[in-house]
């Protein structure tokens, strides 16, 4: 125990503004709340918080399973006490274990109070910036909605499934990202991905999706009667009757069924996927 609270000593100063981000994200968010008198939905934080909790299990059990199959293939003599000390070696080396320990704290919080907040947003700020957001993409493409360009491209079967195959990946590539980037060796990567994840989080995700509070093109007709995604749906409903592999569509049913029984919250769509997705940018040349 000694050892262990000297680790964490040791590496705390490196995590103190990060620390205080998270703090200054918790009680902006947690204030907001309280000036407007809005119960925070946290079902959606506790899910997310699940989900971050299981990557981590994952990612250690693939962590394990892949060192014991290194071992038996290079056939190490007493197997066992090799991979006991082997993974004492890494916990220990450059007080790995603190600093993850440092990092998973501040991602689960992170990931939480983002969640939490954005099933939210409904009841902080009405949705009512998608007409406006539609007019701007037009004008980015020459009056023109983007989906009708892409879906010239990408309207077949085949190209569907794949960018919904990836885009379900997504969510799960972000959790074990997360991890990932808690267990580095590389400590300098480690404070870069972390402060990219945290301003990105809460400035994407909290501060401008609730100033720009948009239902986002799969729940604005059911919301407010705008059919202007609807040929982008109903090609979506058509590939997925010919090939039940469109699974972003199941989710979907299962947010809207959530809301409407008031068991459940819809958040919107912000830029997240394209916010996290660049996070890998951020590892040093």
């Amino acid at each position: 125990m000694k050892a262990f609270l000297s680790a964490m000593g040791r590496t705390k100063a490196d995590y103190r503004l990060a620390h205080f981000i998270l703090l200054l994200h918790i009680a902006s968010m947690c204030g907001l709340a309280w000036y407007l008198k809005v119960e925070p939905y946290y079902r959606t934080g506790t899910f997310y918080l699940r989900l971050s909790l299981m990557a981590m299990l994952v990612y250690a059990s693939c962590y394990l399973l892949w060192t014991v199959l290194r071992f038996l293939i290079e056939q190490r003599e007493q197997p066992t006490a090799a991979l006991i000390k082997h993974i004492r070696d890494v916990l220990i080396r450059g007080d790995r274990y603190a600093h993850a320990l440092h990092s998973m704290v501040i991602f689960t919080g992170m990931i939480t109070v983002f969640a939490t907040i954005k099933s939210t947003i409904p009841a902080i700020n009405p949705f009512s910036w998608d007409p406006a957001l539609i007019e701007v993409d037009r004008a980015i493409f020459g009056g023109i909605d983007p989906y009708v360009l892409t879906s010239a491209v990408f309207g077949n079967a085949y190209a569907i499934v794949v960018i919904n195959f990836f885009y379900n990946l997504w969510l799960i590539l972000v959790a074990c990202s997360l991890v990932w980037a808690a267990w580095t060796s590389n400590h300098f990567l480690r404070l870069r991905f972390m402060f990219a994840a945290l301003l990105g989080w809460l400035v994407a995700g909290n501060i401008c999706a609730i100033a720009f509070s948009s239902v986002g093109p799969c729940f604005l007709e059911p919301l407010t009667g705008d059919r202007t995604y609807a040929p982008l749906m109903q090609l979506l409903e058509q590939v997925n009757s010919e090939t039940g592999m469109v699974w972003a569509l199941t989710a979907q049913k299962g947010l809207w069924v959530a809301y409407t029984s008031e068991s459940g919250a819809i958040s919107g769509i912000s830029a997240m996927p394209v916010c996290t997705s660049s996070l890998p940018s951020q590892s040093p040349a």
